[in-house]
């Protein structure tokens, strides 16, 4: 073989083990995976839907942060049983679900019920019920069961004699508790075999639950009080109630003479400097912080010596007074200072009077006393009123006023059905809407000024 054909067939086998790399290297590439779990706002709630075996098992359990001993814990959930998948006792063999709390995982198949605190759904007779227990014997029962419903089950664990080790011996549950039912649960139950503490919850099902049953559950949570678990806002403590001190000084004797004395020169009446009236009890509180003379204007500005600004100072005497005075509430005498009563020429703040009806020469044409207004402006200016109008144009003056539209062919133009008709609210909110001052956004999806 010549040289030339040697060469080719050396670059035909390094290009075919290239290939081959290359091939290899797509084959074996790193498949794609999610790392973390999903970051959830507020507004994304994460359900489990979970299906049965037939037999005992544990589809969803989680461990406690730290083991809990204390006096009582409580327990949340939301469940939905999907309707055609629930098994009624009369028609088959019921349901069985149930939420544990115990010391220990166990497995898959592990029963959590000799001395467990189990809460939520067994059979009573001919229904599916919610239910609580410590082992088979000692079950209690509450609402019945309805498919395609959503429920809040609460439980509250608690022990009868305080202490890291004593037993969690009590369990109350409550099926879509009211604010106020903390002390009235819907089933109450009790044994003397029981867990010292809770190191993790999960759910089981049993052999009444097939694999066709879909049961949904969210909103998982325990939690160490009432408030807590039902997410309600803590109790607040009433405030103490404020004893009012006991005044100690009058203001008609004691602070009205300094006031007049020394203030009311120049902050008095409506003339007063730089607008300060001392002369009225909600000005004179605008230069005080409340039953805090020290924070004071007024009397900071008296105790430093800066006001009045000619003249003797306040004395120590004085001082005293209008300290004692402020420090108390500033008590006022309106006999003495009465709050002044604004004055004005404003058409909105007059009294409402009834206007006189004019009196006008063309009486024939004045229906309303309206009418009578319009005819004397009339009269005044040398017009002429209109002849009447025909009664398809008033319908559609009507129309057009009311609605915004024309009237259609044929339609009752009666005041009552206009201002029945969806498009008069429509045309005249437009005005009000204006009147406050309302605009559309600029754009969709983000809020832009315009």
């Amino acid at each position: 073989m010549s040289r030339p054909h040697l060469e080719r067939l050396a670059m035909y086998k390094v290009a075919s083990i290239l290939i081959a790399f290359s091939l290899a290297s797509v084959c074996h590439a790193v498949e794609p995976m999610l790392s973390e779990p999903w970051k959830r706002d507020g507004f994304a709630t994460q359900r489990f839907e979970i299906n049965g075996t037939g037999t005992r098992n544990n589809p969803l359990r989680r461990q406690l942060s730290e083991p809990f001993s204390g006096d009582e814990i409580f327990v949340r959930y939301r469940i939905r049983y999907d309707r055609h998948s629930i098994d009624t006792p009369t028609e088959n063999d019921g349901e069985f679900f149930v939420l544990w709390m115990d010391d220990s995982e166990g497995n898959d198949a592990s029963t959590h019920s000799a001395g467990v605190p189990n809460l939520g759904i067994h059979v009573l007779e001919d229904e599916n019920r919610f239910m609580i227990r410590f082992g088979p014997g000692g079950q209690k029962f509450a609402d019945k069961l309805t498919g395609d419903r959503e429920y809040l089950v609460v439980g509250r664990l608690w022990k009868s004699v305080p202490g890291p080790r004593e037993a969690f011996d009590q369990l109350d549950l409550w099926v879509d508790p009211q604010n106020g039912a903390e002390f009235k649960p819907d089933a109450s139950t009790s044994s003397a075999k029981s867990i010292q503490q809770v190191r993790w919850i999960g759910f089981s099902t049993g052999a009444k639950t097939e694999s066709s049953d879909k049961i949904e559950v969210w909103d998982i949570d325990i939690a160490g009080s009432w408030n807590a678990i039902l997410k309600l806002p803590l109790p607040t403590r009433p405030d103490k109630p404020v004893i009012p001190r006991q005044p100690t000084v009058q203001f008609a004797q004691d602070v009205y003479p300094i006031l007049k004395a020394r203030c009311f020169e120049c902050h008095a009446g409506d003339e007063a400097i730089e607008g300060v009236r001392l002369d009225v009890l909600d000005e004179a509180i605008n230069q005080t912080a409340p039953r805090d003379a020290i924070e004071s204007r007024l009397y900071q500005l008296a105790a430093q010596g800066k006001m009045p600004p000619e003249g003797d100072k306040l004395s120590q005497q004085e001082l005293t007074v209008l300290r004692a005075w402020i420090d108390e509430g500033m008590d006022w005498d309106e006999g003495l200072l009465p709050a002044p009563i604004p004055v004005t020429d404003h058409w909105a703040f007059q009294p409402i009077k009834r206007p006189n009806v004019p009196v006008v020469k063309d009486v024939d044409w004045v229906r309303t006393a309206v009418d009578a207004f319009v005819k004397r402006k009339h009269e005044e200016l040398g017009l002429t009123h209109a002849a009447q109008a025909a009664p398809h144009t008033l319908g559609r003056r009507l129309s057009l006023d009311l609605l915004g539209l024309p009237p259609v062919d044929n339609e009752s133009q009666s005041m009552d059905g206009l201002l029945n008709r969806p498009e008069y609210g429509q045309r005249w909110a437009r005005h009000w809407l204006d009147v406050a001052r309302w605009a559309e956004s600029n754009g969709h999806q983000h809020n832009r000024n315009r």
